[in-house]
């Protein structure tokens, strides 16, 4: 199966496409915490899993994050941002073997995006195994003063910026793994003219695209129910990734009110 063949099974949501999908990364995803978390912590999730699993993804009612001077970012993005190749294995990648739709791409050959990160308080990077650039250009301050004001992180760790070069193929991020939305996203740019980033649900086995509204760039998943992948047609778009410890009473509430405001914008049928 070749990459645009992929792409098409993903676009008309082929059954077996995103069974086969599925099966292949449940079997061998190593669903670990990327470190151990307080007893309190874990407690809390539990309470959360309960009460927020049926959320595939979900827009984020914060105003929208963005530069102020949008032509002056991409200038710098085109100096600085890197083609990244997979450099370590992780849950991500699964062993192809002989199946032609793992086969229809692999990142350790071609970029699939190019990215660059905009902080990090780690000498590494979290679950992120790829070839990577740290830029300290004032420009990104902005960013990062409001996903700190805006976003429920009791601590940020890194956040990057991608850009999809090619279709990125469905997978999970060696992260945390929850059933409750843990991932968060900024939309900062998208030239397409319809949405291109998706998720499916494992237990459901259905894809859904990820539509945003106009009032917010900001939306989450869950990294364990969840997939998540992007389909490509030459567009440029870029998405902010945020990696951190989330402070779990503010994510309660920001989720709270943001069902609360899009449950019934959503192109699926929220069950709670």
């Amino acid at each position: 199966m070749s990459r645009e063949e992929f792409q098409a099974n993903i676009l008309k949501k082929d059954p077996a496409t995103i069974q086969t999908v599925i099966s292949n990364h449940l079997a061998s995803a190593n669903m670990q915490q990327c470190f151990p978390l307080p007893k309190e912590y874990l407690e809390f999730s539990k309470y959360l899993e309960k009460k927020y699993r049926g959320i595939r993804w979900l827009p984020i009612d914060v105003p929208k994050i963005k530069f102020s001077n949008p032509e002056e970012f991409k200038r710098v993005w085109e100096e600085e941002s890197i083609d990244s190749l997979r450099v370590a294995t992780d849950v991500g990648e699964i062993d192809p073997g002989d199946d032609p739709i793992l086969n229809a791409t692999t990142d350790r050959v071609y970029p699939h995006f190019k990215n660059l990160f905009i902080y990090k308080v780690t000498e590494d990077v979290v679950g992120f195994p790829y070839t990577w650039k740290l830029s300290t250009h004032p420009i990104f301050q902005e960013i990062i003063d409001q996903v700190k004001t805006l976003l429920p992180f009791f601590s940020v760790f890194e956040m990057n910026i991608f850009e999809s070069q090619l279709p990125i193929p469905p997978h999970f991020d060696q992260r945390f793994f929850f059933d409750y939305p843990t991932e968060f996203r900024v939309m900062i740019d998208d030239d397409n003219s319809q949405p291109t980033f998706y998720v499916i649900d494992t237990e459901y086995k259905e894809l859904n695209f990820v539509d945003l509204p106009e009032d917010t760039n900001t939306f989450c998943w869950s990294n364990k129910t969840q997939l998540h992948g992007s389909t490509f047609f030459g567009n440029k778009k870029h998405i902010l990734v945020i990696a951190g410890m989330l402070d779990l009473e503010k994510l309660d509430v920001i989720l709270e009110r943001s069902i609360e405001k899009y449950q019934y914008k959503l192109n699926y049928r929220l069950e709670l």
